[in-house]
């Protein structure tokens, strides 16, 4: 065991010593510099996507009051009650409706929302004595009393104190309700709202035959169990029954957040794509002086397993290094975009969490491994001939075949990054057959060329035949190294494409914006304003 791991730790350090030298001498420095862009790039997206979604579902259950909302038109069933208590979820009964609010001569249509001991689930209720001021408190309105909000104290005049009715019951106002968590805000409220006590609202007998109300019951608890009770209470759904979660309750931030995350997810794998040509095109130099190293190295009797597991942690230096780097480069380009693009959906975005960090190790591993492997099977007869002999190397593979593990590390980083199986395989397809035409558009314009300068005599200068001779001797080199080449404008191509792609998706994403809205839509709107007053509102619209 002893020596097992002297040997190890001598492997160790052999390899690092080896990707030291590679560095110095420059045979992986574009490799590496390839890998972090890879990197950086979709750790960037990941980090700001899992910001913003993550704060989208915690105002989801702002908006909501709860992790989960069943809504009715009637009493909600016991049973769902009951289904809760069993799974462990914390449960809380509201009650919302329109009414009259009547204080001494005046009166105001008001929606009141009677709510259970422990409202709301999630989030805070902010009251105070005036409008201006208030403190953050986890209680709800005594028995007897109301809290309002300040526009429904403007209208009827109230203050602190204050005693108003509500159908058949008088409460007494003990404080201004400034913010609600499960309340969408003024903007959609048409009429102001007066938050009471459920125990208060059989002796004011606003609820009758035919009344208009709204029967919710607010759940709260862990992600699983929430899971398992909407998969549970779904099917069950009768009539007038409807059931919301943290992912519907803001429907149009949610799209344009998956639109978003889709142009960022493109945006990345344009780099995927762009670094993973680059590794394959700068790994040549890396392998064949990784060839010469370890051929020497069997040279002095290391033994192939050796060999290998030098090779091993060489690549497990390079990637978790490159990974490091990237990782930090897309951790700092994701405050630009939230910077830019985060205050479109909130004001403020939640802390980063380390899945993006395993996100882009386990993608810079599988990256250079893809580049690697090919030559791991090619190093499996490595002998100690090949330092002297270069074509006793056994076994030699294809350049298609080296580019094989590539090539589906590449399919699958398009896949994940995408979000969309459709998009996806249109991606794919598309860069298929942009392959398959630049090796046609290849070995088309190479034949020709090549019978071109061999069937035509050209007369004229030496220093003219000395130009024609140097692009025969180019167009003999593409022939003879055909395979390389054809991949070397295959990547280019690729490139180009997906940058194009990108720019045209994007010109595509703002026209459908755009698009969505009718030619004279209004861009203020307001509501109350008389006949007589008409003029003054179209400086408005």
């Amino acid at each position: 065991m002893n020596a097992m791991n002297l040997a190890f730790k001598l492997n160790v350090k052999l390899a690092w010593t080896q990707t030291l030298s590679l560095w110095r001498a420059g045979a992986i420095r574009v490799l590496v510099f390839a890998l972090v862009l890879a990197v950086a790039s979709i750790t960037a997206v990941s980090f700001f996507t899992q910001r913003v979604e993550t704060a989208l579902n915690q105002q989801g259950s702002l908006l909501l009051g709860g992790d989960l909302a069943i809504s009715s038109d009637h009493p909600v069933t016991d049973q769902f009650e009951k289904r809760a208590e069993t799974l462990g979820i914390t449960t809380v009964k509201t009650y919302e409706f329109p009414s009259m609010v009547v204080y001494g001569g005046a009166n105001q249509l008001t929606e009141i929302k009677a709510v259970g001991p422990g409202f709301p689930l999630r989030g805070d209720l902010t009251i105070g004595q005036e409008a201006n001021t208030g403190h953050v408190v986890k209680a709800t309105p005594k028995v007897g009393e109301a809290w309002v909000e300040p526009r429904l104290a403007h209208l009827l005049g109230l203050r602190v104190g204050d005693e108003v009715e509500v159908g058949a019951r008088k409460l007494r106002v003990s404080a201004i309700l400034l913010r609600e968590p499960s309340r969408g805000g003024d903007m959609f409220s048409f009429a102001p709202r007066l938050m009471m006590n459920a125990a208060d609202l059989p002796s004011t007998k606003l609820i009758q035959f035919g009344s208009r109300v709204k029967y919710q019951l607010l759940l709260a608890s862990a992600p699983k169990s929430i899971q398992n009770y909407f998969a549970q209470t779904q099917p069950e759904l009768s009539r007038g029954e409807k059931i919301e979660d943290v992912r519907n309750a803001r429907p149009e931030i949610k799209s344009a957040l998956d639109k978003a995350q889709q142009f960022l997810g493109l945006s990345a794998m344009v780099s995927v794509i762009l670094a993973m040509v680059a590794m394959l095109l700068s790994s040549l130099p890396y392998i064949k002086q990784s060839l010469d190293t370890f051929a020497l190295m069997r040279c002095f009797g290391a033994s192939q397993h050796t060999v290998l597991q030098v090779l091993a942690i060489q690549t497990l230096f390079i990637a978790f290094f490159s990974a490091v780097l990237g990782v930090v480069l897309g951790f700092c380009a994701q405050f630009v975009l939230a910077n830019v693009a985060g205050s479109l959906f909130l004001d403020v975005l939640p802390p980063v969490t380390a899945m993006p960090v395993l996100v882009g190790i386990l993608a810079s591993l599988a990256m250079m491994f893809a580049v690697v492997l090919p030559h791991v099977w090619q190093m499996r007869n490595l002998t100690a001939m090949n330092i002297l002999r270069r074509e006793t190397l056994t076994e030699s593979i294809s350049v298609q075949v080296k580019f094989l593990p590539a090539a589906l590390v590449m399919g699958a980083m398009v896949f994940w990054q995408a979000h969309d199986m459709k998009l996806a395989l249109s991606t794919i397809l598309a860069i298929s057959i942009l392959c398959v035409a630049i090796i046609i558009i290849s070995y088309g314009l190479v034949s020709l060329t090549n019978r071109l300068f061999n069937q035509s005599f050209f007369s004229g200068s030496f220093g003219q035949r000395q130009v024609i001779n140097s692009i025969k001797i180019g167009v003999l080199s593409l022939k003879h190294r055909f395979s390389l080449s054809t991949v070397q404008m295959i990547g280019f191509s690729m490139g180009l494409m997906v940058l194009i792609l990108l720019a045209l998706i994007r010109g595509d994403l703002i026209r459908n914006w755009q698009a969505s809205l009718p030619l004279d839509a209004p861009n203020r709107f307001v509501i109350n304003i008389q006949t007589s007053a008409s003029w003054w509102s179209k400086s408005f619209l």
